[in-house]
């Protein structure tokens, strides 16, 4: 009896399942304990993931077809209400140049992941016990995946604005988010770079960074586990 419980006592430090109960298997997987925090994660991953989605269709010129321009007429004699007063954009409150914004957005989310993998290490150096350090990283990993999905959308489209520009009349370009710089690559005869020439460029390696590089990281950790038969343990499959 002594011998099992000593080899029980070792598979459960090694994280075998045969010597652990089912509540500590659930934490040796990274599976959530609550069902309805299940639910409740996978439904905002959705309307987040929606209203992502819906907000780049929001920027497509296309005018509104003339039925519903007839009914805001209608309701509009009745009805009026100042949306700008209401609901004042954020991004016109920070004084804050344009590629100011769009570095800070460029950036955060390296800053964020690198906190979580700070925290991470943090917790493998200070926690002793192989289960509570399992679902303390546990933890800390779904949060970075998390963030992953929830931020890919904006943070890829934030990326590709220093090509969005238009070209007037008079042959000069400027960025449509915001008029004041021109979508011009050189000055000086052509000898030196512009700020806008930076931004450019590093909304290249953005792209592949977030845009390509978000869901390569994701393909490949799937189909690694797939690979080595290890799909159970993958802690970001809920």
């Amino acid at each position: 009896d002594l011998a099992n419980l000593m080899r029980k006592d070792i598979k459960a430090e090694i994280g075998l399942t045969d010597g652990v109960s089912g509540e500590d298997r659930s934490i040796v997987y990274g599976k959530t304990q609550s069902a309805g925090t299940e639910v409740i994660m996978a439904a905002s991953l959705i309307v987040v993931g929606y209203a992502q989605s819906t907000s780049l269709f929001v920027e497509i010129p296309i005018g509104w077809p003339y039925f519903f321009t007839r009914i805001f007429a209608m309701v509009g004699r009745f009805f009026y209400f100042d949306f700008e007063s209401l609901a004042i954009s954020p991004d016109c409150q920070w004084y804050w140049s344009y590629q100011r914004k769009w570095y800070t957005a460029m950036l955060l989310p390296i800053v964020l992941w690198g906190f979580l993998l700070l925290q991470y290490y943090s917790i493998e150096a200070c926690v002793p016990h192989i289960l509570i350090r399992k679902q303390k990283q546990n933890k800390v990993f779904n949060t970075a995946c998390i963030m992953m999905v929830l931020l890919y959308v904006f943070v890829t489209a934030k990326t590709i604005e220093p090509y969005d520009c238009t070209t007037w009349e008079d042959g000069t370009s400027t960025l449509n988010k915001d008029p004041r710089i021109s979508c011009q690559w050189t000055k000086a005869g052509g000898t030196e770079f512009t700020s806008y020439a930076g931004m450019a460029f590093m909304g290249v390696f953005f792209f592949i960074f977030y845009g390509v590089g978000i869901p390569a990281f994701l393909f490949s950790m799937l189909y690694t586990a797939k690979v080595n038969h290890t799909m159970g343990s993958v802690m970001t499959k809920e």
